[in-house]
């Protein structure tokens, strides 16, 4: 019997080493990397890259000569009739009188093929230029989703990460918490406190059991967001590895405060890329006005007979030519789109102007917000230390017997609230830092 619960006991070990051992722990740059592979708006924009290129096939076949045959036969099942005036065979007949005569042979197979090529048209090639340009907007488009699910996911990693650095140090608390009311009990039971003190700390303990509880549901549901935002499925499950402690030491300042540049936001590249697709836009309806030239060449094989397989009659025939389109006028269909374009390019600059001020803004108040918050992370660990050694000698004195319960107690209050506003000033931190990053386009 005894043998049989220690294989039961191993079993249920090494079950539950398996199930731990199956749970895949992230680190920050981990979640981005598996947001990247699977979120599902980056295939779109991935897509999107693919579809601007087979845009340029698309257009450059314009240009490329057409190609096409066919093959037509026909059957008379009764030959069209005609009428002819029988004088026409017979002098003396009347006039009014006519004669029924069927033409034609009762199968006509015809071969065909034709090439049919543009030789000249200057909108072509500008529409040529703007697909070639539109790849590399799509390209940009791509990177900015990338950048933005990035910061996404590193902003999303940050609120589980500090719930579980507060669970760790409720943890933490609650073990030094039960290691004291354990000595307590054994004063009350010697007769040196009274049955309160240990009520104390028996609430305290309680206290922080319930605030760990609470932590884990929130921390369960912030696990669930990043997920989300990482694609990863909600019904497995999730450990994060790293920790604000080394994603805070991972910052280089001196980058952070070194001169902007614009073109490190993809938004202005963006904007940038929209002027000269609207710019070669216009030039397409401008050229337009002038004239396109189109060449062919035709070539027909026509086999009649009432029996093709016995003494057919073959008619061969080819012809090639060109035809030249001269714009003349078109309702000022052209000239309108002309103006839009003009418009829609004055109001990019516009946009461009906006953009400038609220990327100066941006800039220069996240780096304020990242000094700001670097600094309260100096105070908070200041006040922590000073917690730390509050509670250490509380503890102490209590100990020794010249201490009270309450005087521990609330010491143990205020560590665990300097504890949390440290890591709280951490979270901050890093979320400046990102938005920074963010502003600088990094």
């Amino acid at each position: 019997m005894i043998r049989k619960f220690g294989l039961l006991i191993l079993t249920l070990i090494f079950t539950a080493r398996v199930f731990s051992q199956d749970i895949p722990a992230f680190t920050l740059n981990q979640a981005i990397d598996y947001a990247l592979t699977n979120h599902k708006d980056i295939s779109i924009a991935e897509n999107e890259r693919l579809r601007a290129r087979q845009q340029i096939i698309e257009t450059r076949s314009m240009g490329l000569p057409q190609v096409n045959a066919g093959v037509d036969y026909n059957y008379f099942i009764q030959l069209p009739t005609s009428l002819i005036p029988a004088s026409f065979l017979n002098p003396s007949a009347p006039e009014d009188e006519f004669i029924k005569v069927a033409f034609g042979t009762k199968n006509s197979l015809t071969a065909s093929a034709n090439i049919n090529s543009l030789l000249y048209d200057a909108s072509f090639f500008t529409a040529l230029k703007i697909s070639k340009k539109y790849t590399g907007f799509a390209d940009l488009n791509y990177q900015s989703k990338r950048t933005e699910l990035r910061n996404a996911v590193r902003k999303a990693y940050l609120p589980p990460l500090m719930l579980q650095e507060n669970i760790k140090t409720i943890d933490e608390n609650i073990r030094v918490l039960k290691n004291l009311l354990k000595e307590t009990n054994e004063m009350y039971k010697s007769g040196f406190i009274e049955k309160l003190d240990v009520d104390k700390l028996n609430l305290a303990v309680q206290n922080q059991e319930v605030l760990k509880k609470d932590l884990q549901k929130t921390l369960k549901l912030a696990l669930d967001a990043l997920k989300l935002q990482i694609g990863y499925p909600l019904e497995s499950a999730l450990k994060l590895s790293d920790s604000i402690q080394v994603l805070s030491a991972e910052t280089e300042e001196s980058q952070l405060m070194d001169a902007f540049n614009y073109q490190n936001r993809l938004e202005y590249s963006i904007l940038e890329y929209s002027k000269e697709l609207t710019e070669l836009n216009v030039d397409r309806f401008k050229k337009s006005y002038y004239p396109s030239l189109r060449g062919f060449v035709n070539y027909q094989y026509v086999v009649q007979g009432d029996n093709l397989f016995k003494n057919p009659i073959s008619t061969p025939a080819a012809i090639t030519g060109f035809s030249l389109a001269i714009p003349i006028f078109d309702g000022l269909f052209k000239s309108s789109k002309i103006q839009q374009g003009k418009l829609d390019i004055s109001n990019i600059e516009n946009q461009s102007v906006l953009l400038k001020s609220g990327i100066d803004f941006q800039v220069q108040s996240a780096r304020e917000n990242y000094l700001n918050a670097k600094e309260i992370i100096k105070s908070r660990q200041d006040n922590l230390a000073l917690a730390k050694n509050i509670f250490d000698t509380a503890q102490l004195k209590y100990k020794e017997g010249v201490g009270s319960s309450l005087e521990i107690i609330q010491a143990e209050q205020s560590l665990l609230e300097s504890q949390m506003n440290y890591l709280k000033a951490q979270y901050d931190f890093l979320v400046a830092k990102i938005d920074l990053e963010i502003a600088l386009g990094k």
